[in-house]
């Protein structure tokens, strides 16, 4: 597995699965540039994703850069592709003050 992600690095066009854990919440309070955001945090994965509404209602209140194109390949648990509309590069606080 280690070989196949070092030659998708190489190529820009990296894959990674998606799934979501059941259970009790205690996500902080996540802020996206300047706006409070509802999602879930979890430090272990390799992108975070947010849904087109929510990446409007974020660039509709800030000085958020416009999506560019990405070569990414997401797949959930059992296989099935996330379509991706492009990434962006955000700031991100969490909890009581951190960065």
């Amino acid at each position: 597995m280690q070989g196949n992600q070092e030659s998708d690095q190489e190529s820009n066009d990296d894959t990674y699965n998606m799934f979501t854990l059941r259970g009790p919440s205690c996500d902080p309070i996540i802020i996206i540039n300047g706006i409070p955001v509802d999602m879930k945090l979890d430090t272990g994965a390799s992108v975070s994703i947010l849904s087109e509404e929510t990446y409007q209602t974020i660039t509709g209140q800030s000085d958020a850069e416009p999506l560019q194109e990405s070569t990414l390949r997401l797949t959930t648990y059992t296989g099935e592709c996330i379509p991706v509309l492009g990434r962006a590069s955000v700031a991100v606080r969490y909890g009581e003050g951190g960065t």
